[in-house]
């Protein structure tokens, strides 16, 4: 016997079973299916979830950048990279709340 307790309190959404998989946390379709087939779902004909986009994006992995040839500059400030960072959560004695750093590619300094 199913009690009001036993049941999913959400307002009536009708037969959107995608608004459904949004309203329980992006369930998946096999768990929505056996949801309803113990009668926590109610109000759903057939249960169609669709490619879900979040649902995609949640699954994507990271994917590193592929090798490439060590292309080190020989010449020294040839090239040279940098890096802002900030602002601070605190000032420095000095006043200042970012700071940046150049490293030249040939010599690896600072």
């Amino acid at each position: 016997m199913i009690t009001n307790e036993d049941m999913i309190s959400i307002e009536e959404v009708g037969n959107n079973s995608f608004l459904w998989h949004q309203m329980i946390g992006h369930m998946s379709e096999k768990g929505m299916k056996l949801m309803f087939s113990k009668g926590k779902i109610h109000n759903l004909k057939h249960i169609d979830v669709g490619p879900c986009e979040h649902c995609i994006f949640g699954k994507q992995k990271k994917v590193n950048f592929s090798k490439t040839i060590n292309s080190t500059k020989v010449e020294r400030l040839e090239l040279v990279h940098t890096d802002v960072w900030g602002s601070a959560p605190v000032k420095s004695l000095g006043d200042s709340q970012y700071y940046v750093t150049f490293i030249d590619d040939s010599t690896r300094k600072v």
